[in-house]
C-alpha cells in the first residue's frame, strides 16, 4: 500500500475507532491487503472505506476461512449522509467476482446491518475460557467449549444469550450449493430469490435436496417460495425447513 494512501486510510482508521492504539492501526495496517481495501474519495479526499480479511471459522461442520468485513467507517463530518452504502456496496462486487459465497462481520449495532441483508447467524454468551489462539474441532464441539487455549476471554458460545456475528449472501446460487440439506429430505421446490443490492442474486430457480446435497438450476416456473436474500441466509446457515440445522461459529474477529 503506498505510503499517501496509507496514511489517508489509517488518518480515517483512528477517526472511525478513536479507542484503538497506535499499536492497534499499525498492526491493523500490516495485515490487511491494498487489494482488499474499498475506499470512497470525496473532492480528492478518503471519506469512507472498507477492508476484507479471511478469517478462520467453523461452517457446515468444517474447518475453513470465510471473508470478514472489517474496519467499516466514514469520517465524522460525513456520517449519516450514506456514504458507507457505496464502500459495503462495492465489498460485495469484489467478493462476488472474487467467487465468495457469503460474508461475515461483527456489527457496532445488529440491526444497522439489516439494511444491506445481513442476519444474525450466530449468538454466545460471556464467560471467561482463555484465548483464541486455536480452532475447534468441527467433530466435537464440546471439546472446544471446554477447553482453555482454545477460546475466547469472557465469550461463551455454548450459550445462545446475545447476537454475535451477522452474516451476508453474496452468491445466492453458490449458497444454495454450499449448504446442508436435512439428510432424509428428497425434494424439489422452486425458489425465488429477491436482493436489492445485487441484482445477479434476483434468481428463480428449481432446487432439488436430496441426501443432504443440492441440485440448482435456472427456470421460468412460478415460484412455491420468494425469499428476500436475508431470509435465504438464515436458512443456509441457522437452518430450518429443508435445510439442515447448524451450530457455525465465526470466533476470531481480531
Amino acid at each position: 500500500m503506498d505510503e499517501p494512501l496509507l496514511t489517508e486510510l489509517k488518518e480515517l482508521y483512528r477517526d472511525g475507532f478513536p479507542e484503538d492504539g497506535e499499536g492497534d492501526v499499525d498492526g491493523f495496517f500490516a495485515r490487511v491487503k491494498t487489494e482488499n481495501a474499498v475506499y470512497l474519495t470525496e473532492n480528492g479526499k478518503i471519506i469512507s472505506a472498507g477492508y476484507v480479511m479471511d478469517k478462520p471459522a467453523v461452517l457446515f461442520g468444517q474447518k475453513t476461512r470465510i471473508p470478514y468485513l472489517s474496519a467499516l467507517s466514514t469520517l465524522s463530518a460525513y456520517r449519516g449522509q450514506g456514504k458507507l452504502k457505496a464502500v459495503i456496496n462495492g465489498l460485495f462486487d469484489k467478493l462476488y467476482r472474487r467467487g465468495d459465497f457469503a460474508c461475515v462481520l461483527y456489527p457496532f449495532n445488529h440491526d444497522y446491518y439489516k439494511r444491506f441483508g445481513f442476519c444474525t447467524v450466530s449468538f454466545c454468551g460471556e464467560r471467561a475460557y482463555g484465548t483464541a489462539d486455536g480452532m475447534p474441532d468441527p467433530a466435537d464441539f464440546t471439546n472446544y467449549l471446554t477447553a482453555p487455549e482454545q477460546s475466547y476471554p469472557e465469550t461463551d458460545f455454548t450459550k445462545s444469550d446475545s447476537p454475535y456475528a451477522q452474516a451476508r449472501i453474496i452468491n445466492a446460487k453458490k449458497a444454495l450449493l454450499s449448504a446442508v440439506y436435512a439428510p432424509r429430505v428428497k425434494k424439489t421446490v422452486c425458489l425465488q430469490i429477491i436482493d436489492p443490492l445485487m441484482k445477479d442474486n434476483n434468481i428463480t430457480v428449481k432446487l432439488t435436496a436430496e441426501a443432504g446435497r443440492a441440485s440448482v438450476s435456472d427456470t421460468r416456473e412460478v415460484p412455491d417460495t420468494v425469499l428476500d436474500i436475508a431470509g435465504l441466509c438464515r436458512l443456509v446457515f441457522l437452518g430450518g425447513g429443508i435445510f439442515e440445522r447448524q451450530r457455525n461459529l465465526f470466533i476470531d474477529r481480531y
